[in-house]
């Protein structure tokens, strides 16, 4: 072999290696790993974020604009628990979020998590005519939080409400119509 050959064969070698790993590495980090709990979540288990996961998507879903997913509703609802309540407060939601699984169990024998969408939307209106009778049932904290997490994120500032990043002068009467979208602050 003369020296043409062996550059020849080892940039070849070397450059299948260097595609290779690149190649596997941005394959590898195509998976979406959404469904997957963060570490700094720790007041949930797997199970708990998933449920509010789900949960608050269906109440803001992803459409033309963005959902409550996108807006990372759950760390909010996170942060609000574990830095703004207290234990009790905590512990109460946490216990109360057990009545989608109560609800899903009598109706269809499994926990809410491992309901196809159709049933989920069934244990959902279920709650929903729950919480029509009690207003501190945990659907209403869940769909209130879910409200203020979302019309709070920049997610949802920016890209559902009006957004001025730098107001001008006041002007106490707009006029406002109906199709209008609702002024961020």
């Amino acid at each position: 072999m003369d020296r043409r050959e062996i550059l020849k064969l080892s940039s070849a070698i070397l450059g299948y290696t260097i595609v290779g790993g690149t190649a596997a590495a941005v394959l590898s980090g195509c998976k979406s790993d959404i469904d997957v709990k963060p570490a700094d979540l720790d007041l949930f288990d797997q199970a708990t974020y998933e449920l509010i996961v789900d949960v608050t998507e269906r109440i803001i879903p992803k459409t033309d604009t963005p959902g409550a997913k996108d807006a990372k509703v759950v760390s909010y609802i996170h942060n609000r628990l574990k830095h703004f309540s207290n234990a009790e407060e905590s512990n109460k939601i946490l216990e109360d979020l057990k009545r989608f699984d109560v609800l899903s169990n009598e109706k269809f024998g499994k926990q809410y998590n491992h309901l196809p969408g159709v049933e989920k939307d069934e244990i959902m209106d279920m709650m929903q005519a729950e919480a029509s009778n009690d207003g501190d049932h945990i659907f209403n904290s869940l769909k209130r939080e879910t409200m203020v997490g979302f019309f709070t994120s920049e997610v949802g500032a920016t890209q559902v409400l009006r957004y001025d990043p730098l107001p001008g002068a006041y002007i106490g009467c707009i006029d406002y119509a109906p199709s209008d979208k609702v002024w961020a602050l």
